[in-house]
Parts: C-alpha cells; sequence; structure tokens
C-alpha cells in the first residue's frame, strides 16, 4: 500500500476516517478541489475539514439550514448550496433528525415524530457550469437512502472526480444499500476500490494509478505517516513495567466480563 511522504500532518474529523484513505490517495495534490454532498457540519464529522485545514476548497450541498448557516459561517471562502439534490428540480420534504446529518428525504427511513421541512431541490448537472475548467479531486455523497436520486442527476460528463465515496449502508444500519445505485457508477467509467464498512469508494478509470492507495481502510501505517483523528493521542508508555499495556487491556476485558485476571 503507497504510503504518505513528507505531508504535512493531516487532521481527521470524518465519521470513518474517510478523509485519511482520500488524503492517502490525494496528499500531492496542492490546493486541489472537492464537492461535498450531504456536507453536515463544517467541522464535526466532516470529511473536507482536513482539506480545507491543507489549502484545499470546496462546494458544500447542504439542505438542513442550520448546518448551512454552520458552513457558511466557517467557510465564507467557499460555495455552500443550501439545497437536497435529487434527479430533478423542485421541491422536497426534508424530514428532521435530532441526530446531525441523519435528516433524510425518505419517509419510511424517518422516526414518526420527525419535524418536516420543505425544501428546493436541484441536480448535480444543473451546477454544470460551475466545474468547468478545473478538476475535482474527489467527491463524497452521504444523503441518507438518497444515494441513487443524487446520481441520476449527476452528468458525469462534466462532472469527473477523480475518486467518489458513496455511504453505502442503510442509514444507522450495517445493512448494504449499493444495489440499486451502484450499476450508474459502473457505467460512468468508475472501478470499486474499497468498502470499508460504510463506504464505497471508486475511481475513475482515468485514474486507475489512484487504486493500490485507495484499496485499503485507514490504518496504523497512516498514523505513523502523520495523519491523526481528532482527539487522537499517541500511546504513551506505562512506568510501571510490570503491567504492560496488552495486560491492563486483559484486565479490563476480564473484569467487564466477570473473570479474574491471570
Amino acid at each position: 500500500m503507497p504510503q504518505l511522504q513528507n505531508s504535512r500532518p493531516f487532521r481527521s474529523r470524518a465519521q470513518n476516517l474517510e478523509d485519511i484513505v482520500l488524503w492517502r490517495a490525494l496528499h500531492g495534490v496542492r490546493e486541489g478541489r472537492y464537492v461535498d454532498i450531504g456536507a453536515c457540519d463544517p467541522r464535526f464529522l466532516s470529511v473536507s475539514r482536513g482539506f480545507y485545514e491543507q489549502g484545499w476548497r470546496g462546494v458544500h450541498f447542504e439542505p438542513t439550514p442550520d448546518l448551512a448557516s454552520r458552513l457558511r459561517a466557517d467557510r465564507p471562502d467557499e460555495a455552500v448550496h443550501q439545497v437536497a439534490l435529487s434527479d430533478r428540480c423542485g421541491e422536497m420534504t426534508l424530514f428532521l433528525s435530532p441526530v446531525e446529518g441523519q435528516s433524510t428525504g425518505i419517509d419510511r427511513l424517518s422516526r414518526q415524530d420527525s419535524p418536516r421541512l420543505v425544501v428546493p431541490t436541484r441536480t448535480l448537472a444543473s451546477f454544470g457550469s460551475g466545474w468547468a475548467g478545473e478538476p475535482v479531486h474527489w467527491m463524497k455523497i452521504d444523503v441518507e437512502g438518497m444515494e441513487e436520486a443524487v446520481l441520476r442527476g449527476w452528468d458525469h460528463g462534466i462532472l469527473r472526480p477523480w475518486i467518489l465515496v458513496i455511504e453505502a449502508t442503510l442509514p444507522d444500519s450495517p445493512e448494504p444499500s449499493h444495489e440499486r445505485w451502484e450499476p450508474l457508477v459502473l457505467a460512468a467509467g468508475y472501478r470499486l476500490a474499497l468498502f470499508d464498512g460504510l463506504n464505497r469508494f471508486y475511481v475513475a478509470e482515468e485514474r486507475l494509478e489512484l487504486m493500490p492507495a485507495v484499496a485499503a481502510p485507514a490504518n496504523i501505517f497512516d498514523l505513523m505517516a502523520g495523519c491523526r483523528p481528532e482527539g487522537w493521542q499517541p500511546y504513551v508508555s506505562s512506568p510501571d513495567r510490570r503491567d504492560p499495556p496488552g495486560r491492563r487491556l486483559r484486565k479490563m476485558i476480564q473484569r467487564l466480563i466477570g473473570r479474574r485476571p491471570t
């Protein structure tokens, strides 16, 4: 697996360390560009935050008013579109969740008592002129069950990210959800590189040199190369060498299951 070399420390804010996988593949790009669909908070659970701190800039799509306002306040030099992306332009009902990032446009995936908000919808293709002349290095789609509609509204001939990251399980569940929409991605000339348990990563056929770097989830070698998840602390050796970390961990597990440590 290719490793990072001589890059500045990268701080991950993503839910599943997706940004570390992307950084491993794209750290050599200076002032790159991204599209974040279902952007959520500008700092918390943000795939783009680490890239922003590295000098990258991008475009955000976030229909939830509070989250869109936070994005505008925190990223005044980026475009924030307060719309829901779909396969047609118009309006839709957004079922708001008390958990940030889990609002959905699909009734059956929402809670019965979810507040409702009518929001505008656009297609990715309707923003076509905005991508002209500059490469987009990655695009993330996390829209709580609406991935197929977003992809049907995408013109892959105009907007062609090097790497796609698409949430591929049902909201708040490990159950796969990619069967309906993955044929659209493959037909657009992308190849599956990785499933990390939550997302499926695809690489454009014209950028297959990136496949090896995307093929593994975030791991200890990324930490060794300078990537740091938010809140991560390096291990500090215990002054009590008679009780090494492996034994302390076993003790903790044994207490939890009611066994006496040996």
